[in-house]
């Protein structure tokens, strides 16, 4: 960019060249596109919502890349999960059959889980290992979508089945807006 304003909302992509122009508020830049001229910066073409939200993601990742680099190094970083041992005592809840079902959650895991599913909420699932979680670079492990205490609680150990040595967060997730919410780590390996 030089000598040029671009609005709010635009979206610009890699290797774009833009000068002496004006960005019209909600247009989107391709990459490699070459704008000089003012006629051209108004006939670009406007963001759409999927381009929105993948600019929202490359941003998010970028910004969690970015506090890995900087956390890499202190090793007091990590804070209290890294030294925090790794307790999963049983928890007896009742289930539909009148029998408490077995389970790796711990209490306040499952007090944060009974208030997500009373708010209508669902919970979403992150793992990392060790080098992703000082990255802050968490993999989705998918998408919760049940108001069941029971089925929730058997979909989470599924996962920590599937992932024994990773670290392990929930998040709430406001099916109408799709805004994430409260995150909870449930399980730190040691």
């Amino acid at each position: 960019m030089f000598n040029a304003r671009v609005g709010d909302g635009c979206i610009v992509m890699s290797h774009a060249l833009i000068e002496n122009v004006d960005i019209p508020p909600g247009k989107y830049i391709p990459s490699g596109s070459v704008i000089t001229y003012q006629s051209q910066a108004t006939r670009l073409p406007s963001v759409q919502e999927a381009d929105s939200t993948f600019a929202r993601h490359v941003v998010s990742i970028n910004q969690k890349l970015r506090q890995g680099y900087l956390c890499a190094e202190k090793e007091g970083c990590m804070g209290p999960l890294g030294k925090e041992p790794n307790r999963q005592p049983t928890v007896q809840t009742v289930s539909s059959n009148g029998h408490p079902p077995s389970s790796r959650l711990e209490s306040q895991a499952l007090s944060w889980i009974r208030d997500v599913l009373s708010q209508k909420f669902y919970i979403g699932v992150e793992q990392a290992d060790a080098r992703r979680f000082r990255a802050n670079s968490w993999i989705d492990c998918g998408m919760i979508k049940t108001t069941q205490l029971e089925e929730a609680i058997t979909a989470l150990e599924r996962c920590l089945h599937d992932h024994p040595a990773q670290y392990v967060r929930l998040f709430s997730v406001n099916p109408q807006t799709r805004q994430r919410k409260d995150k909870l780590m449930i399980q730190h390996p040691s």
